[in-house]
């Protein structure tokens, strides 16, 4: 697999708080474009982490949740719609498979062996018209880190999914083929998301660990059609 861009093109920066808070810049050397935000309430937790009265907090609760959706069988009918039946997958929850962003090791019936990186996004009423890709990962008074768009993630597939109550609905791509792209199109989807037109925005994710704000994922939000255009995208749809 080929690596992915260089890092050094993309430079994270927080701007000296000061009384008007503090910023987060992300500046691009290629294009020379930069995106500025604030993000001194960003980095503050959400309300309702506190322990329960249960004893379980809201983070453990979340954490539960993740290894049950794990082992769903939503996974299985993915893989198998996108390898065929009798696939074997293999949930990868060591620390150095998760820090090089593979999720599942995947086994095809032609003994074909692949990697994927698993990413839900719970979803109550419709589906997001969008993918979103982290460009970095910010911690609160250090330098930000790139996001996984930016790494070069070892694994074969992206398994995209919205997390309905009811149904899960799952967009399978290429990890290169989307590298590739991002590499192409990164200035004019930077500029689009800035001026959110296009169906284009940027997104802060906040995620937990340990019942505390672990780090939270600058995103940028690309149109699935837009991806489509380019790229292939297979769509499945799970309601088991």
């Amino acid at each position: 697999m080929k690596p992915a861009r260089p890092l050094s093109l993309e430079m994270f920066s927080f701007e000296s708080p000061s009384a008007k808070g503090c910023f987060l810049v992300v500046h691009s050397a290629r294009s020379g474009l930069e995106y500025k935000r604030k993000v001194r309430k960003i980095l503050q937790p959400e309300k309702g982490l506190e322990m329960n009265t249960s004893g379980q907090s809201q983070y453990e609760k979340n954490l539960s949740e993740s290894l049950e959706r794990s082992d769903h069988p939503c996974w299985q009918y993915f893989y198998d719609q996108l390898f065929g039946e009798n696939t074997q997958i293999t949930f990868l929850d060591d620390p150095s498979s998760q820090m090089a962003g593979i999720d599942r090791e995947i086994l095809s019936g032609n003994e074909n062996r692949h990697t994927a990186k698993e990413i839900y996004r719970n979803v109550y009423y419709s589906e997001y018209g969008d993918v979103a890709l982290e460009i970095a990962r910010i911690l609160p008074q250090e330098t930000p880190q790139p996001g996984w768009i930016l790494r070069n993630i070892d694994c074969d597939f992206l398994l995209y999914v919205f997390w309905f109550l009811s149904k899960q609905v799952c967009y399978a791509m290429r990890v290169q083929e989307l590298h590739d792209l991002y590499n192409q199109s990164y200035s004019e989807w930077w500029e689009s998301a800035t001026e959110k037109r296009d169906g284009f925005e940027w997104l802060f994710a906040r995620n937990y660990r340990e019942g505390a704000l672990d780090f939270v994922g600058l995103c940028l939000c690309v149109p699935i059609d837009t991806l489509k255009q380019r790229i292939q995208i297979q769509r499945f749809e799970y309601t088991g």
